[in-house]
């Protein structure tokens, strides 16, 4: 049977808010793999590397998968290929474990429900 999260009983709406925002980013990030995989055939398979090494090449794909649509049809510079721009915004993720979890769980749900974060719509879903 499938698990809902928005099913849950006994949730605060800052829980739900939460539950409903990452359900929607999962469907989101899940479309745009697909997007990635069936352009970057490599990933319709596992990949045989290190877990730590599939982040990097996951990342690469997507820079690459966005350099080629950016210049799809157009003529490449030798500029644009040894730029090193595309890679400016890329943060290591080297933290793991429980508490690292739920101190990112919290922080995200509280800028859900703040004036920065908060969008009208999505109080009509929970």
């Amino acid at each position: 049977m499938y698990y809902d999260p928005m099913q849950e009983k006994n949730l605060t709406n800052l829980k739900r808010i939460f539950n409903y925002r990452l359900t929607r980013a999962r469907r989101m990030v899940e479309c745009a793999f697909g997007i990635l995989a069936n352009k970057w055939r490599i990933f319709h398979r596992p990949l045989d590397v290190n877990p730590e090494f599939c982040d990097s090449i996951v990342k690469a794909a997507c820079i690459f998968h966005n350099f080629v649509r950016l210049h799809d049809g157009k003529q490449v510079d030798q500029e644009d290929i040894e730029s090193t721009k595309y890679f400016n915004n890329i943060a290591p993720s080297n933290e793991r474990g429980k508490q690292t979890a739920l101190n990112n769980r919290t922080y995200f749900a509280r800028y859900f429900t703040s004036p920065a974060g908060n969008v009208s719509w999505q109080y009509e879903y929970i």
